[in-house]
């Protein structure tokens, strides 16, 4: 039986630590813009054939023009859409990474119950960052492999500097153990049901954080890590847009 993957690419924050008129999910990047390339190396390399882009309220259009702005990519999900029934959905986000994600979490969820319920158990979600473009392949493929077979995975590379956990003060009160310790990346996969229950309980729980990997930790179990790259960054600060 074919692997059953969607993918959510998240494009709704305020892009507010970069600073400048132009989202940076928005930015130009490889003949298209950061979005479109992310939006090309997930649908190229993981076979999704349900990918959910999330946008800031009142920028759909600017959304929608940010993906189909390389021509390359345009041409390929026209036909990825007309003869291998890739879909392609918008939805609106929110003010935090993480109800971003669950508003595109339960659009996926009502809408594999309305197509396929018997199979919904089945699917993998795969969580990319919309600023993150130089993903490679390698990764992308490693971490659907090592999601379908632990129901978890998540790219991360160890820390060059060592780690060490301070107080409000800025006094280092633990000394953490470098070899012990990884800086996580996405995209991150994790078995969808299990995910959007994790993601109720933390709504219900009030509990909220930075990524998917700690809310899944938190209700559901252990995330498996796999290498990651260095150049697999997030364009985050001014400094990151000499890479584009």
């Amino acid at each position: 039986m074919k692997n059953r993957i969607c993918a959510i690419i998240t494009a709704a924050g305020s892009s507010s630590r970069l600073g400048g008129k132009i989202k940076k999910e928005f930015l130009s990047c490889k003949g298209g813009t950061v979005l479109s390339e992310c939006v090309k190396k997930i649908v190229y390399h993981s076979e999704c054939s349900l990918l959910v882009i999330t946008y800031p309220k009142g920028l759909l259009s600017d959304a929608k023009d940010a993906v189909f702005a390389d021509k390359e990519l345009s041409s390929k999900l026209n036909d990825l859409i007309s003869n291998q029934n890739l879909l392609i959905q918008f939805v609106e986000g929110s003010d935090t990474r993480q109800k971003s994600v669950y508003n595109a979490l339960k659009w996926l969820e009502d809408f594999i119950i309305k197509t396929e319920k018997n199979n919904f158990p089945l699917w993998t979600v795969l969580i990319h960052d919309g600023a993150r473009p130089f993903v490679s392949e390698k990764i992308i493929k490693e971490v659907v492999d090592k999601a379908l077979k632990f129901g978890s995975s998540s790219p991360g590379i160890k820390p060059v500097d060592t780690q060490k956990l301070i107080d409000s003060d800025g006094f280092i009160v633990n000394h953490l153990k470098r070899d012990q310790m990884v800086s996580i990346q996405t995209p991150q996969g994790f078995n969808l049901s299990s995910l959007i229950s994790s993601h109720e309980k933390a709504l219900k729980d009030g509990f909220e954080c930075t990524d998917d990997t700690e809310i899944w930790g938190k209700y559901i179990g252990k995330v498996k890590v796999v290498h990651g790259d260095e150049k697999n960054i997030k364009i985050t600060y001014p400094k990151d847009l000499l890479s584009l």
